[in-house]
């Protein structure tokens, strides 16, 4: 029954499909040719010598070592801890992952992104921390932290064709800036409010996450930009490597932000454990919670600020 429907599915979706992409090609020779291969992701490595000495490539799971080492056709996923096996792969994979690296690091519209992005995950990372703390201390309500969660999130889903038609209207770096400077504005906005402004700060929260979303928005627009200009000047897709240094550069963001906070609470008198600070520790509480925060996006802004790429660059 299964390879029936595959079969349907190939000769009912497949084949108009090359025909219309790939004329002048066999549709039903388009997957097929002389070279067979083989992927094996189980545990067991039973059968690998036959097929490796029947010359048939075979790509595995790496993790039985012993089954893989000194035979040419066994090609492990996991090719840095199985050095012996694949010994012949380690130097091209690392001078590809140098070479994209260098060539990520010369390309100015990724770099400046890149200090963007990291500066604006820095900015959402603190409050996230700091917001059930603000809540206990400053607030004395603890389920305020759920209500603030709550209205940031609903604020966030209903955003996403706003910011679609801003970044197709205004571009990606007007776009970007707007929603750094509202989501500065929020959190300053935590200063004019008193633990009593329920309804202001559950609308600030909620105008915070409609902003938020901008940024996510506009970042990976650009995110297609700044790969195509790298194609554009080395020849190769590296969406791979950009979108590893990328990730990588938003883990350490996440990692410095948390590891900021604490000895800034401790700075502005939290002790850990404590029912109650004292009023003034709680004020402290709220102005690390709104001017760290804003600091960060202005600073992301103006970094952004220095995007090369708009509408009319592109196509050059």
């Amino acid at each position: 029954m299964g390879r029936r429907l595959l079969l349907a599915w190939y000769l009912l979706c497949m084949v108009p499909l090359i025909a219309v992409a790939a004329p002048g090609r066999d549709p039903f020779n388009y997957f097929f040719n002389d070279t067979f291969g083989n992927f094996n992701a189980t545990l067991l490595a039973s059968g690998w010598g036959d097929l490796d000495s029947a010359g048939i490539p075979t790509y595995t799971w790496g993790i039985n070592f012993a089954e893989a080492t000194d035979r040419q056709n066994i090609f492990p996923s996991l090719a840095v801890i199985c050095a012996d096996c694949t010994g012949r792969a380690v130097p091209y994979a690392a001078s590809q992952a140098g070479a994209a690296v260098r060539s990520a690091t010369r390309n100015r519209p990724f770099m400046i992104l890149l200090a963007a992005t990291t500066l604006a995950v820095m900015a959402i990372q603190i409050p996230t921390v700091l917001i059930r703390f603000l809540a206990k201390y400053w607030v004395h309500d603890e389920n305020a932290a759920a209500r603030w969660l709550i209205a940031y999130f609903a604020g966030s889903m209903i955003s996403y064709p706003f910011w679609f038609r801003i970044t197709i209207r205004f571009e990606k770096k007007p776009a970007y800036v707007i929603a750094m400077l509202v989501n500065a504005m929020c959190s300053l906005g935590f200063l004019l409010c008193t633990p009593d402004d329920r309804v202001a700060l559950a609308a600030l929260m909620g105008l915070s996450g409609f902003s938020a979303i901008g940024i996510w928005v506009t970042q990976m627009a650009a995110s297609a930009d700044v790969i195509e200009w790298d194609e554009e000047r080395t020849g190769r897709r590296q969406e791979g490597a950009y979108g590893g240094l990328m990730s990588m550069a938003i883990k350490i963001a996440v990692a410095i932000s948390m590891g900021l906070v604490g000895p800034l609470m401790s700075w502005i008198g939290y002790v850990p454990g404590a029912k109650e600070l004292p009023a003034s520790a709680g004020n402290d509480l709220r102005m690390l919670f709104a001017i760290a925060p804003a600091l960060l996006y202005v600073l992301s802004a103006l970094v952004f600020m220095r995007y090369p790429i708009t509408r009319d660059s592109h196509p050059q």
